[in-house]
C-alpha cells in the first residue's frame, strides 16, 4: 500500500505533519477531514531504493518487552493510543517493529482495533499477545495487560539469556579447538611430511594417520564444509513436515542433559504463559491453544491441542497437564491445589518461578562438567598431533646423530 506524506491544520490550529498509508490520495483526505483537521497538502512518498533487511530482523522477547512497558507507562499516563504508538515507533531500534508499529498506526487510524491490526502482523507480534490485547480491549484494562506482557516477556528473555550466556564459553572452545586442528592438519602438517619424506625416516603410525586425515582435509575440505551445509539444509526442511518434525522435537525432549534441561523450558514456558492468560480473563480453553505455539515444542505442541479438546470435553486442566507425560509431575500436582484453592493462576506463576530457577540450576550443573570435559578433549587432540609431528623428528635426531 502507497504512504503519502500530509500537512494539515488541527483544531487548535497548529500545522501538523504525518505519512499515512492509504489506497489513494482521497482517502488521506478523508481521514484529515475525519480527526476534524484542514488539509494543506497531500503528496505520495518516494519509495526509497535502500534495501533494509528487515526480514532477518527477527523480534526478541526483549524488544517486545520494551512495547508492552512503553505503551503501558503512556496509557497509564492518559496519553491517546495513537500518539504513544508513534512515540513507541520513534524509539524503536528493531526496524520490522518499528514499520509493523507504522503500520498499526496507520490501522488504528481507519478505525481498526490494535488487537486487530496486530493481527495482520502475526509474524511480528505472537499470537498470545494479540489474545492478551484483546482480552484487555474488552475489559478496558489493557495498560494493566500491557504491563503483566512486559513482566511475562522480560522473564522470558531473563531465562533465554541464560541458557545462551551458559552455552557460550563450550561453543567458544569448541569453536576454537575445530579451528586449530583445521589450521594445524592444513598449513602446518603439509610442511612437515616433506621434510619427512626427505628424511627418509620409517613414520610411526600416530604420524601416518594424522598424514592421512591432512591430505583427506586438504583436498576435500570444500566437499567437507558443502556436505555441511547441506546436511544443515536438510534438517531444517524435514523439520518443516509434520511427522518428522514431531519425532525430532519428541527426541530433543529425551537425550541424555540436554533433554532434561529442555523440558524444563518447556514447562516454565507453559506455566508463565498460561498463568499471564489467565490472570487476562482468558479461558483456560483459549489459553491451553494460544500456549501450544509458544512452548517451542511441535511434539508438545500437539499434546497441548489435544488436551485443548479434553478440556473442552469436561476433564480438569490437572488431569489433562498430569496426561502429557513430558512435563514434570509437580505440575500436574500444583495445578490441582490452585484448581481447589481457587487460584490457579498464582500458582503456576509460582510453578514458573521455581522451574526458571530450576533451568539455570541446571544449565550451570552441565557447563561445570562440559568445560573441563572440552579442555581435556583440546589437550588430547592437539597433543595427539603434537606428538604425532616429534616422534619422526625424533627418529631423524637419533638417525643422524648414529651416522656421526
Amino acid at each position: 500500500m502507497p504512504q503519502y506524506v500530509y500537512k494539515m491544520i488541527d483544531q487548535s490550529g497548529k500545522e501538523k505533519k504525518g505519512v499515512f498509508s492509504a489506497n489513494n490520495r482521497n482517502e488521506v483526505m478523508a481521514m484529515i477531514r475525519e480527526n476534524g483537521c484542514y488539509a494543506i497538502e497531500v503528496s505520495e512518498k518516494e519509495q526509497s531504493n535502500d534495501i533494509e533487511f528487515s526480514l532477518f530482523s527477527k523480534v526478541k522477547a526483549k524488544e517486545l518487552s520494551i512495547f508492552c512497558r512503553q505503551l503501558h507507562t503512556m496509557l497509564k499516563a492518559g496519553a491517546p493510543l495513537i500518539k504513544s504508538m508513534d512515540i513507541i515507533k520513534g524509539n524503536m531500534e528493531n526496524k520490522r517493529l518499528r514499520a509493523a508499529i507504522g503500520e498499526l498506526i496507520d490501522s488504528i487510524q481507519k478505525g481498526t482495533s490494535l488487537s486487530e491490526g496486530m493481527e495482520a502482523h502475526s509474524d511480528v507480534f505472537p499470537p498470545m499477545l494479540i489474545s492478551m490485547i484483546a482480552a484487555g480491549e474488552m475489559s478496558g484494562t489493557l495498560d494493566d495487560v500491557c504491563l503483566r506482557m512486559a513482566t511475562h516477556y522480560e522473564k522470558e528473555n531473563k531465562l533465554m539469556s541464560k541458557v545462551k550466556a551458559a552455552m557460550t564459553y563450550p561453543i567458544i572452545l569448541v569453536v576454537v579447538c575445530a579451528s586449530v586442528v583445521t589450521f594445524l592438519l592444513t598449513a602446518v602438517m603439509p610442511q612437515f611430511v616433506e621434510m619427512f619424506r626427505d628424511g627418509g625416516v620409517e613414520l610411526p603410525l600416530p604420524t601416518r594417520m594424522l598424514m592421512s586425515a591432512s591430505d583427506f582435509l586438504k583436498n576435500y575440505i570444500l566437499v567437507i564444509i558443502g556436505v555441511i551445509i547441506l546436511m544443515v539444509i536438510g534438517y531444517r526442511y524435514i523439520r518443516t513436515k509434520d511427522t518428522v518434525a514431531n519425532k525430532i522435537y519428541k527426541n530433543k525432549l529425551s537425550t541424555p542433559i540436554f533433554g532434561k534441561i529442555r523440558r524444563k523450558v518447556v514447562a516454565a514456558r507453559f506455566t508463565r504463559t498460561t498463568s499471564s492468560m489467565i490472570k487476562s480473563g482468558i479461558p483456560i480453553v483459549d489459553a491451553m491453544e494460544a500456549v501450544a505455539d509458544i512452548v517451542g515444542n511441535v511434539y508438545i505442541k500437539d499434546k497441548l491441542i489435544d488436551g485443548r479438546d479434553k478440556l473442552m470435553k469436561g476433564e480438569s486442566f490437572s488431569e489433562v497437564v498430569g496426561e502429557i507425560k513430558e512435563f514434570p509431575p509437580m505440575i500436574s500436582a500444583m495445578s490441582k491445589i490452585g484448581e481447589e484453592s481457587g487460584e490457579l493462576e498464582e500458582i503456576l506463576e509460582k510453578t514458573a518461578d521455581f522451574y526458571d530457577e530450576e533451568v539455570e540450576e541446571a544449565v550451570k550443573k552441565m557447563t561445570s562438567m562440559m568445560e573441563p570435559l572440552l579442555i581435556i578433549v583440546m589437550a588430547v587432540v592437539i597433543g595427539f598431533i603434537v606428538l604425532s609431528i616429534m616422534l619422526p623428528m625424533f627418529d631423524m635426531a637419533n638417525a643422524v646423530n648414529g651416522g656421526m
